[in-house]
């Protein structure tokens, strides 16, 4: 725990707790208080190996699955996230935890429909943590909104914002999702207003704001926004707000700089089929039509 205040003592530590496997080379505990140190140093590789051997050793400990998970979930793999989280769910079938982390990977590997089923189960387990409980309900939106199940994706955003009401990520994506949708506009532009008031140097959060004043048919405000978004380099490199510029400028009768956009979208990965049409026909064509 002193780590956070002194990191030299992380050699001590170590030696410490390399007595401790000297004193007891075959105890699970001596090698997941090791891999312990080693998390809380950010030296994941080192603490998996250590996590791995306690396991070998005795496999009956949750809190060592758990971590197991934690570091793949900070090493941001959910190939391996999903392999651990399996063993986990079957091993330890009434743990909240393992159906969490099973329908992280199953999300960011883009299995929509096994995301939507895990994370159900997790919710049938529940967890007594609020935090956690919210994360469920805001990561099965994204998971509904996939898979084009809108009610249900609204109604999982509202229980997570009634657990969670300064969620930024939360009141952005559900913002943005009704915005694509042309629904409840007011109520997004409201929500999206709060994240930016959370959160006032997101790039991200403002290109939301601005294409939902671009979907209320207020061009002007919403150009005033996005091009807030585009004095950071973040959106500067990102397509879907290039092109959105584009469609604003177009409505803004500025057809020859909406073109300059759209191509930009397009050279930096952009290839839907709307944003070939526009290049093509040199117009503004809204996403009903596409």
């Amino acid at each position: 725990q002193m780590l956070e205040m002194d990191t030299t003592k992380l050699e001590e530590g170590l030696l410490l707790t390399d007595l401790v496997i000297k004193a007891h080379p075959t105890e699970a505990k001596a090698y997941a208080l090791r891999a312990d140190m080693y998390s809380q140093a950010d030296m994941l590789d080192s603490a998996l190996a250590c996590y791995n051997k306690a396991i070998s050793l005795d496999d009956t400990r949750f809190s060592v699955w758990y971590q197991l998970m934690w570091i793949y979930s900070r090493k941001e793999d959910p190939h391996a996230l999903l392999v651990i989280s399996n063993k986990v769910t079957d091993k330890f079938p009434q743990e909240f935890m393992g159906y969490y982390f099973k329908g992280v990977a199953s999300f960011l590997l883009q299995q929509y429909p096994s995301a939507v089923t895990t994370l159900n189960k997790a919710l049938t387990i529940g967890s007594g943590d609020k935090k956690f409980m919210a994360d469920v309900y805001s990561l099965l939106g994204d998971a509904y909104h996939a898979t084009a199940q809108h009610e249900l994706s609204d109604s999982s955003y509202e229980r997570a914002l009634m657990l969670r009401p300064k969620d930024a990520v939360v009141l952005n994506n559900y913002s943005y999702y009704l915005s694509l949708r042309g629904e409840h506009l007011e109520k997004a532009a409201s929500m999206s207003r709060r994240s930016l008031e959370l959160q006032p140097e997101s790039a991200t959060y403002m290109d939301t704001y601005a294409w939902i004043l671009f979907r209320m048919d207020k061009f002007e405000e919403a150009r005033q926004w996005i091009e807030k978004a585009l004095q950071y380099p973040v959106a500067q490199e990102d397509p879907n707000v290039l092109e959105h510029y584009g469609d604003i400028l177009f409505n803004l009768k500025e057809v020859a700089k909406a073109m300059e956009y759209w191509q930009k979208a397009r050279d930096k990965g952009a290839s839907s089929v709307g944003l070939t049409r526009k290049i093509a026909e040199k117009r503004y064509i809204h996403a009903s039509q596409q």
